[in-house]
């Protein structure tokens, strides 16, 4: 193989005097994907050199040509496809990130990827937050996303600017969670010990509060995860809320997390009340029993759990000054919060909570951590008024 100028390539064809095969390859900056394309050239070789380059460049350029014609819908479906294919995303991601691109192709998808301009994106965003159709956190996710394709069509040379470069996403309010007050707590509580681990939702609430662990990594356990006899529960799977059993959410997510005498005391007895159900069933219980299973012996559906669990909560009374329920992401809330007001090391709390670092658990908890102002006023003021000790 010779390489011509710009890039194109050209073979000597053997049993053929004079005769060359051009070659141009490239990547196609509106696919993403790999092109070739050849064909036959007679004459001296320095002729099928030059030759080579001017068939790449003729490619090249007519790619170009055709790029300037993709809509939005063509280029972002293809950029999706891409990621996907990649197998770096979970499915549950792929989903979600489909679901964006989707909201947007029905705004602009039809429209030259070329021809959008910064106008055109700041009028179809306010239209859309007019309608209140939407949220302003999936706003904020169309904004991004929008923000992606586009920088990617950049990186291919398909536009020269970024029309989203000026815009900047709606502001999302943090989610007002609230850790439970100590009545609801010892509320909560009573009604566990009440139910004398009868059932998966119980156990699974149970789970969640003594832990701090996700829904998802909780319905995601089986029995091979949960070691009565060293005390401890190892975190290496979640479930979506696509009931899709995946790696949890974050690296940091893997973890082994520490359980209470009490704890152990009430996985034991459901254990054995699990196991007496499947007696009947004659179902056997393996190690990779799911902990939190249905009466059909297969693991407990992600939606349902919430919804039976908000209504055990209604029914004790586990319900804020307004009237609404706790949520069960408020049982980890509260496991970090009480922990922390408690002066428990911050490292450790994030280790057990499987933050992906501590800045994580410092930007949600700082307000539980004890101490405050006051004490750092107090402690500087000495300094100020006795000087540093020698």
């Amino acid at each position: 193989m010779t390489r011509g100028r710009w890039g194109g390539c050209y073979y000597p064809v053997d049993g053929a005097k004079d005769t060359f095969r051009l070659v141009a390859s490239w990547t196609n900056k509106a696919t993403g994907k790999r092109m070739q394309q050849a064909k036959y050239f007679h004459g001296t070789e320095s002729e099928a050199k030059r030759a080579a380059g001017d068939f790449m460049q003729k490619c090249t350029s007519e790619i170009m040509v055709n790029a300037s014609k993709v809509t939005f819908a063509q280029f972002a479906t293809s950029y999706e496809q891409g990621k996907a294919d990649s197998g770096s995303l979970k499915p549950a991601t792929i989903e979600s990130e489909g679901y964006i691109v989707r909201l947007l192709c029905e705004q602009i998808g039809r429209m030259k990827l070329y021809d959008i301009t910064t106008n055109d994106l700041q009028r179809m965003f306010h239209e859309v937050r007019q309608s209140g159709k939407l949220s302003d956190s999936t706003i904020r996710k169309m904004y991004r996303k929008a923000n992606e394709v586009f920088r990617s069509a950049i990186a291919r040379r398909i536009i020269t600017f970024n029309p989203m470069a000026d815009l900047k996403p709606p502001k999302v309010p943090t989610p007002d969670r609230e850790s439970l007050t100590h009545e609801v707590f010892n509320r909560l509580k009573a009604a566990l010990d009440e139910q004398e681990d009868t059932s998966p939702i119980y156990i699974g609430i149970r789970i969640l509060a003594a832990t701090g662990m996700r829904r998802g990594e909780v319905l995601g356990l089986n029995w091979k995860d949960v070691d009565l006899n060293s005390r401890t529960i190892t975190v290496s799977k979640s479930v979506s809320t696509k009931n899709e059993v995946q790696t949890p959410k974050t690296k940091g997510s893997n973890r082994v997390i520490d359980i209470d005498d009490d704890t152990v005391f009430h996985l034991k007895n459901w254990k054995e009340a699990q196991q007496d159900f499947f007696n009947r069933l004659q179902v056997t219980q393996t190690q990779q029993t799911p902990v939190l299973s249905t009466t059909t012996a297969t693991r407990y559906d992600y939606h349902n759990f919430g919804h039976r669990a908000s209504d055990f909560f209604k029914q004790y009374d586990i319900v804020k000054e307004s009237g609404k329920p706790y949520t069960l992401h408020e049982l980890r809330h509260t496991h970090a919060t009480f922990l922390l007001s408690s002066g428990m090391n911050i490292v450790e709390v994030s280790a057990r909570l499987g933050h992906k670092d501590v800045s994580t658990t410092l930007r949600n908890y700082a307000h539980a951590l004890p101490g405050g102002g006051r004490a750092l006023a107090d402690t500087f003021g000495e300094i100020m008024k006795h000087g540093f000790s020698a």
